[in-house]
């Protein structure tokens, strides 16, 4: 399904599941994503499945941004660097579509900007991660 509807994002309670399962149980869906491109000759379904990878993992970057010490770090950057080839050689991306996302995958200060446009709450998520990282270091 392709909607033109923007994007959304919502403010999320610390013992919800977004926050205390891995990011990284989304590696076989971004794989799957991955390996669908070139495989249904249909450009769109190729182009979707795209977008939802990198949607996804500009997600977990975001979220592991405010973590002290990650072991998914080298997994996602692989990933990252793997969507920003195929995005570099997509056919189905419109030249606009292609550089935003193109920009999103090399300066994660984008995505972050654009998260706390669209909904400022989150610079509230990202003030108590900070704190609660802070209190972890001073625990040690």
């Amino acid at each position: 399904v392709r909607m033109e509807a923007p994007m959304y994002y919502y403010y999320t309670r610390q013992s919800s599941l977004v926050h205390t399962q891995s990011h990284a149980k989304f590696i076989p869906l971004i794989n799957y994503c991955f390996n669908c491109i070139g495989r249904f000759g249909n450009q769109e379904v190729e182009t979707a499945c795209l977008i939802k990878a990198c949607k996804t993992l500009f997600r977990w970057r975001y979220y592991i941004m405010f973590q002290r010490h990650s072991d998914e770090r080298p997994a996602l950057q692989k990933l990252l660097n793997q969507a920003y080839a195929l995005l570099r050689s997509a056919e189905g991306l419109s030249t606009k579509t292609k550089v935003f996302y193109l920009t999103m995958a090399r300066f994660p200060i984008v995505y972050r900007l654009l998260r706390i446009a669209k909904d400022p709450t989150m610079l509230g998520w990202e003030k108590l991660q900070r704190e609660k990282a802070r209190a972890e270091k001073n625990k040690k």
